[in-house]
């Protein structure tokens, strides 16, 4: 059944040409939507072209009247594209065989719920590249699908957990990297697979363990570089039932994993189908050679050795930094390479399901990653850390808790090896506490020292000022008596009194203020204290001399003060008095002001007086005749407050 859909396909289109003329016991669908044929033993083969959800609506109407009788079984072959219409196909729970292929049909999540009697369903040449998950969650009589000729390239592990009958899968010509163990756990009844044309690089006995009824298999064109057998004797026991293996136009590696899976064929010259372009590509020795030219005795293994890792054993790395580590070894097959944190966290850029078997012993439940991201509450770095494919792990944002010992183990078949590098972090920001505290102490210590400098400096300027402004003493021990001198005192004292009262003449306060400082100066140095007067020399000065001194200059000061205040008293007196005048000169102006204004207030009332009179003479009302206008005006001297009448008398004749 590798070619079911076009099988499928041609009979169909057969049907189709010698379409039997319809009796009148044929459903209404066949008499006006779709082209029907109806065969004897009860199968109905109906083609119907669906381009509109109207046509879509008519369609489930007219299907779900079909009866459902237990010998018949129903085709449908649906054409148009189906890109744009969101359709279910709920409406057809009675279709046995659903045919949606060249129609563009976008899968979405329970399509083809409650067709609980659909058992061939064909979705190929649709270039569909996803099929959700629960795609086929309700047709538990499903017993063929084909998916070929489209561009999906990852399956879900659980698609298919409801197909228990499901007997016939295509998935070839698709853009398959790799297919998880657990995705065919659920086909026990599965006995045909095909799967050429794709790109898995990696099969095993593992992913055909539970399917104890494949006969057929078929993995031709792929990028296979081994097919492993591996695990028990249960779950090697699917491959050992094999009636059909194709693994042509793989670049296989002739090692002992192929020679193992020849000694569980049954028998690899009658199963292994298209062993002349089954060809090696390595090793060298075997290049381009086909199993049937191989010696079995020269498939060989050897384990991994000179192993090589990037960086070196012991470096560091900046913080926040991206980091790539290389790791690579002989050995053949070619190693395969894991990394290994120092936290624990494994990353494998194949498939873990083989992992488990190979020569690491692994839990079924480790955890294998080949892209995480790392995040810490509070911490602003975000940490990615993946293996490409050339088993190169990069670490994008390297943390400092992330320090320790990365671990590359490589393996084979034959054996593993590992080493360890030990990776330490440093940042950019040195550490400074010890610095900062020798930075304080010596800026402390210099601040000490200049400091001490300026108070020495300070003191000796205050001692030398003391020397030279205070170096008279006090008091003598042999000072002659000295009379003063009065009459110079009486002539500098005479002359500061005339200097104040010249400045009080003048009015001018600042020159009387300046007069007086100079006058009081001249009279404390030059008459008191002039050495000339008092001795030949300061020796000659006595307590009482200077007691004298002071009595006589705060006699001066008094009187000078007690003519000062008079003048301050005559300044303050000449402003009540000017102050006076401007008051009173207010007071006058504003009187003749009011006169003026109440002397034309009384003009205006005359004048409207006189000229109501003279209207009321106009009118014939007045004194005057009737054909007499007088006119009266009022002129009002307003300095003299002199009023003069002026009568004008008009009349007409």
């Amino acid at each position: 059944m590798i070619f079911l859909s076009m099988l499928v396909l041609v009979e169909m289109l057969g049907q189709a040409k010698t379409m039997v003329p319809l009796s009148h016991s044929s459903p209404l669908i066949c008499q006006t939507v779709c082209n029907c044929n109806i065969k004897a033993d009860g199968l109905i083969s109906i083609i119907c072209n669906v381009e509109s959800l109207s046509q879509w609506n008519s369609l489930c109407q007219e299907i779900s009247k079909i009866p459902r009788q237990t010998h018949s079984h129903v085709k449908l072959k649906l054409q148009g594209n189906f890109s744009q219409l969101n359709v279910k196909f709920s409406c057809m729970s009675i279709i046995h065989t659903l045919d949606l292929s060249h129609t563009f049909l976008i899968p979405r999540p329970e399509m083809f719920a409650s067709m609980n009697s659909l058992s061939v369903l064909n979705l190929s040449f649709n270039t569909i590249q996803n099929l959700p998950s629960n795609l086929f969650s309700s047709l538990a009589s499903l017993s063929s699908v084909d998916l070929s000729h489209n561009a999906i390239q990852e399956l879900d592990e659980n698609i298919f957990n409801d197909t228990h009958l499901l007997t016939a899968l295509d998935l070839s010509y698709n853009n398959l990297k790799a297919i998880s163990y657990l995705t065919l756990s659920s086909l026990k009844h599965l006995q045909e697979i095909n799967l050429q044309n794709n790109s898995i690089q990696e099969f095993s006995s593992v992913h055909i363990s539970s399917c104890r009824n494949l006969k057929k298999l078929n993995l031709h064109g792929n990028q296979l570089r081994a097919f492993h057998v591996l695990g028990n004797e249960s779950e090697i026991s699917a491959t050992e039932n094999l009636e059909f293996l194709d693994i042509s136009s793989n670049p296989l590696e002739c090692s002992c994993t192929l020679l193992k899976l020849l000694q569980h064929l049954p028998d690899h010259r009658k199963t292994l189908v298209s062993a002349d372009k089954t060809i090696c590509d390595s090793p060298p020795s075997l290049h381009g050679k086909s199993l049937d030219d191989v010696n079995e005795t020269l498939l060989e293994c050897t384990a991994p050795y000179s192993l090589k890792v990037w960086p070196a054993n012991e470096t560091s790395a900046l913080v926040a930094s991206s980091l790539v580590f290389r790791c690579s070894a002989n050995g053949y097959p070619s190693p395969s390479v894991m990394w290994v944190t120092p936290w624990g966290d494994m990353f494998y850029s194949h498939q873990k399901d083989i992992l488990q078997y190979k020569s690491l012993h692994m839990a079924e439940d480790e955890e294998v990653f080949t892209f995480r991201t790392y995040e810490e509450p509070n911490v602003d770095i975000s940490t990615t850390i993946h293996i490409d494919s050339k088993n190169n792990l990069i670490v994008n944002k390297f943390r400092g808790s992330m320090s320790g010992n990365f671990t590359c183990i490589t393996f084979n078949e034959a054996g593993n090896f590992s080493l360890r590098i030990q990776i330490s972090a440093f940042s950019k920001i040195k550490p400074v506490f010890v610095q900062s505290l020798f930075i304080g102490g010596y800026s402390a210590s210099g601040l000490l020292i200049i400091g001490i400098f300026v108070g020495v400096i300070k003191s000796l300027v205050k001692r030398i000022q003391h020397k030279f402004y205070f170096i008279v003493p006090l008091f003598s021990k042999s000072a002659p008596h000295h009379e003063p001198d009065t009459t110079s005192n009486a002539a500098s004292v005479e002359a500061f009194d005339n200097n104040e009262d010249d400045n009080a003449g003048s009015g001018n306060d600042e020159e009387a203020q300046s007069g007086y400082s100079l006058t009081v100066e001249d009279a404390l140095y030059s008459s008191k204290y002039d050495t000339t007067d008092v001795g030949n020399s300061p020796k000659e000065w006595t307590p009482k001399a200077l007691l004298e001194y002071l009595e006589d200059s705060k006699g001066r000061l008094r009187h000078g003060m007690g003519r000062k205040m008079q003048r301050v008293r005559k300044n303050v007196q000449s402003i009540k008095e000017s102050g006076s005048v401007y008051v009173h000169n207010i007071v006058e102006t504003g009187s003749s002001a009011a006169r003026t204004m109440r002397a034309g207030v009384v003009m205006g009332v005359e004048t409207v007086k006189y000229h109501v009179q003279s209207f009321k003479e106009l009118c014939g009302t007045g004194d005057m005749g009737t054909q007499t206008i007088s006119m009266v005006s009022v002129e009002t001297d307003v300095d003299s407050n002199q009023s003069k009448e002026i009568i004008k008398q008009v009349t007409f004749v």
